[in-house]
Order: C-alpha cells, then structure tokens, then sequence
C-alpha cells in the first residue's frame, strides 16, 4: 500500500480518540505549498527548442505529443470533428487537446525555486503538464526519463504542408509556421 495512504488511514483511526495523534501520522505528508509566481511566457523558439529536443515526446509518461498548433489548425479546419475553444473551454473543446498536445513545463516548478534555463524545461504532454502542476517530482513518485531517439515531429512537418496548401487567416499559427521553417 502507498506510504501516504497508511499515512491517511493511521490519521483517520486516531482522529476519533486524539487528534495530536492524528496530526503526527499526518507529519510524514507535510510539504511546502507552491508560492504565487508571476510567470513570463516562454516565447515560440524557445518553447520549439525543447520540444525538438526531446523529439516532442513527454518526459514523464513517454507518450509521443503534437505540437497545438498543429492540432488547432486542424480544429479549424473541421471543427464538426474537432472542436476547439480559444479559451480551451471543455464543453467545447475536444479532449484530445487536454490530453496529447506538447507543452513545455518546469521540472522544477518556478513557484519552488525552479527557473527557465533550459536544464529545467521538459517537453511534456497537456495531460502529465495538469497533473503535476506546481508539484516537484519527488512529491509525485514520478521520474524524469531521459530522451529518447525517436524521429517523431509533433506532426510539425504535416502541419507546414497542410498550412501552405490550405491557409488559415490566423497570425499565431502562421507565426507557428514561421517559426518551424527556421
């Protein structure tokens, strides 16, 4: 059984007859709550350095992502089939953009000390990015993978081919595309 789960259930057996006792089987768990950081926003090269250095795929859980970009140019070109809110509203945005989409995260979160150089950058999945939001890894039992050798683009280059055979009055996706052909 998982430490903090014994952790849990010691606290709540004790807490009936002594709650010291059940804040001292709650110690183990304590931990520093992520502080208020103001966030600059990594800019598109950047963010695309890490994601081509780790061959768009997620450190944590390996699984191979897209670039947004790539899938949100395609939302609006079917947006029956993949529905896509600018504001990533769920009721009326696929799940696939909560799951699968690249996103660059801080190993180390900025609000734990952490900072954007890019030893501290990972290339991660939407899904594993939610998840261990502000937390360090450690907190979570999760483990950093080293990058793999993998050919997989994010579907960059189909999304360059599409984009010019069909283009979309968009600047951040033509910015997007600007930015791949360097």
């Amino acid at each position: 059984m998982d430490q903090r789960v014994k952790a849990i259930q010691a606290a709540l057996r004790a807490l009936p007859k002594d709650r010291d006792q059940s804040e001292l089987c709650l110690q183990p768990l304590v931990t520093q709550l992520p502080t208020a950081t103001k966030r600059g926003k990594l800019s598109r090269k950047r963010q695309l350095h890490v994601y081509r250095r780790d061959n768009f795929v997620c450190r944590y859980c390996r699984r191979e992502t897209i670039l947004h970009a790539a899938l949100e140019y395609l939302a609006k070109q079917c947006p029956e089939q993949l529905p896509y809110h600018p504001n990533w509203k769920r009721s009326e945005t696929h799940p696939l953009f909560y799951d699968i989409t690249t996103s660059c995260d801080h190993i180390v979160p900025l609000s734990r000390g952490g900072d954007d150089d890019d030893t501290n950058l990972a290339a991660s999945c939407a899904r594993c990015q939610y998840m261990k939001s502000d937390w360090p890894l450690e907190e979570l039992n999760w483990t950093l993978h080293d990058r793999e050798d993998s050919d997989w683009d994010g579907l960059t280059g189909l999304f360059v081919v599409s984009f010019r055979a069909r283009p979309w009055k968009d600047q951040n996706l033509k910015n997007w595309v600007t930015e791949l052909d360097r």
